[in-house]
């Protein structure tokens, strides 16, 4: 019964150190889900970061081609006034040099000058207007488009803290579910080696019991041709 009750001690001892190991990696396993998920959550973070920040950059370069086609579209219009002028002046002019050779300016030859230098100054100067507008146009073009890029990094950023966000509650979950898992698993092995333990000792109590009595059990043996010896063996308690 000594020896027995030394067993039982080693196995309640391994089965305690048992415990205190799967709880240690329960711990651990838990604590690491943790840790992956702050590092997901970070690791999202910094990608919405920088995907709000090339927004922003792309945005501005937005900007600025909405500002170069609002000043091309100015220019143009300054062009056309100075084309116009610049025809008003030839018109005068040649109505001067007329005047000089006696010749009538409203009339023939002279009216016909006067009115397709006119026209063309008119021409002209819509020509450099409609320029104006269509480099105005692929300004704002360009600008639409880095726009949508805009858009779309803002987007992007956002789904990629969304899915490190996913991926961190992952990471919890399955932590959890593997420091569990340990947990179970060392104490059903603890709970099974105290059970073998206890029917052991049932055991053991058992055939004890049913050997013992106040005196010995007395065996007679005859080892030779001579009388016969007696030898007694005590399988009891008593003497």
């Amino acid at each position: 019964m000594v020896i027995g009750a030394g067993v039982g001690t080693t196995l309640a001892i391994g089965y305690m150190l048992t415990t205190l190991a799967a709880v240690a990696a329960a711990s651990y396993s838990v604590y690491s889900g943790y840790q992956q998920a702050r590092a997901s959550r970070a690791q999202g973070k910094a990608q919405q970061r920088m995907a709000e920040y090339n927004a922003e950059v792309l945005e501005q370069q937005a900007a600025a081609e909405r500002l170069a086609g609002r000043k091309k579209e100015e220019f143009a219009r300054v062009r056309a006034t100075q084309v116009r002028q610049r025809h008003r002046y030839l018109k005068a002019k040649q109505q001067v040099q007329f005047a000089k050779a006696g010749v009538v300016a409203g009339e023939g030859t002279p009216l016909l000058v006067a009115s397709e230098e006119a026209m063309q100054g008119k021409l002209q100067g819509l020509e450099e207007i409609w320029k104006g507008k269509l480099e105005k146009r692929e300004h704002f073009a360009r600008a639409s488009a880095l726009g949508a890029q805009a858009g779309a990094s803002r987007m992007q950023g956002q789904w990629a803290k969304d899915l490190a966000s996913s991926r961190a509650k992952g990471y919890i979950l399955s932590g959890w579910v593997k420091g569990g898992t340990g947990m179970l698993g060392a104490l059903g092995s603890g709970a099974s080696a105290l059970g073998s333990l206890a029917s052991a000792g049932s055991t053991m109590a058992a055939g004890g019991g049913s050997a013992s009595g106040p005196t010995g059990q007395q065996n007679f043996m005859n080892t030779g041709g001579g009388p016969s010896q007696q030898y007694y063996w005590n399988t009891g308690g008593g003497l």
